[in-house]
């Protein structure tokens, strides 16, 4: 184990850029069906950012929006058998209606099913599991709690980091109308085995008076709490004082599709952690690529294609680079890396 700079991390980690990713791709309804789903918007970002991206889901084998991810940049993808044939040309889907305020109100017409203990069992004793990077971070991002979290001391013994986005255990649809409702997750203690936790405040729009937070981070070592336009803080276990970063500040006009933007943000905080160790660079680092995903690209295109590459913040920096340096500054920084692999190849050399 290494040490880092606010926490410790498995220097393993490090060496590399690869990310196995677990949980169900969707197909977003509005405004024309597309894929969608936590791993899809994470795992576009992560390939984005430089690493390799292998994902494991449950999905009819011949989709085609895993070609689709494919094309994308996601390198491996592997589809756990469906057990239950009722379920084999099923993907999750939803239809995501955002009011003047972007908060975001879901229906969920079908559902794939569930990625179990006994699934992740067997996919271990295969050639797909054995031929998975060793030292890849592994981050799982359910999105209506398919993801058995009694896998997570499983992933830990395998893997030297987990990374999880609960956002998908605070989910609950009413089965007459396929409403999306959030409530409590009872196995918040699996986070123990988790070595960050991003989520949002709006995840936890049940939790009127903090205590289930509270409860949350008496639990998970390492937690990321994204707020919008009030930026993100960042908690850890037996710490007092927390983090705070701010957001960058978009302009009036400059908000054009925020679905994906939480994913984007933990993809961003996870990869840019995985490299340096440094909590509040990666936080300032998610919290810039986050906004420019939601401001999205001169071509106006929504869906994956509002996801940045890293060649997209040294152009922005150069186009914006007063609001920039302010951002940078708001947030106590006078330089941020924005090739975080090559500042730790310098640091090592030395």
């Amino acid at each position: 184990m290494q040490e880092g700079k606010l926490g410790i991390i498995p220097a393993i980690v490090c060496m590399q850029k690869s990310i196995v990713l677990v949980g169900h791709i969707t197909n977003d309804i509005s405004p024309v069906p597309h894929v969608g789903g936590g791993v899809s918007w994470s795992g576009i970002a992560f390939a984005r950012l430089g690493f390799s991206v292998v994902l494991v889901t449950k999905a009819p084998r011949q989709h085609p929006y895993l070609q689709e991810l494919k094309n994308l940049g996601i390198r491996d993808i592997y589809t756990l058998p469906v057990r239950d044939e009722k379920y084999a040309k099923t993907l999750t889907s939803f239809d995501n209606q955002y009011d003047a305020q972007f908060h975001r109100q879901q229906i969920s017409p079908s559902q794939q099913e569930p990625i179990t203990l006994e699934d992740w069992k067997a996919f271990r004793g295969t050639d797909a599991f054995r031929n998975l990077p060793q030292n890849a971070g592994v981050l799982i991002a359910p999105v209506i709690g398919e993801v058995d979290p009694r896998i997570f001391p499983l992933v830990k013994n395998d893997f030297p980091f987990l990374a999880v986005t609960p956002q998908g255990y605070f989910r609950y649809i009413e089965k007459e109308s396929g409403r999306v409702l959030q409530v409590p997750w009872k196995e918040k203690d699996a986070l123990q085995f988790s070595d960050a936790t991003i989520l949002s405040e709006e995840d936890l729009r049940f939790d009127q008076d903090g205590g289930y937070f509270r409860a949350l981070r008496a639990v998970a070592p390492l937690v990321v709490l994204t707020r919008g336009e009030k930026g993100l803080t960042i908690f850890q276990k037996r710490k007092e004082k927390e983090l705070e970063v701010k957001a960058y500040a978009l302009l009036p006009g400059e908000v054009r599709d925020p679905t994906g933007a939480g994913d984007v943000c933990a993809a961003a905080f996870t990869s840019y952690y995985l490299q340096t160790t440094d909590m509040h660079q990666a936080g300032v680092f998610a919290a810039l690529f986050a906004a420019l995903k939601i401001r999205g690209n001169e071509t106006r295109e929504l869906g994956m294609a509002t996801i940045p590459g890293q060649d997209a913040i040294p152009t922005f920096m150069k186009r914006e680079k007063k609001r920039y340096e302010t951002f940078l500054a708001e947030n106590n920084l006078g330089f941020l890396s924005l090739f975080p692999e090559r500042q730790r190849s310098s640091r090592e050399r030395k």
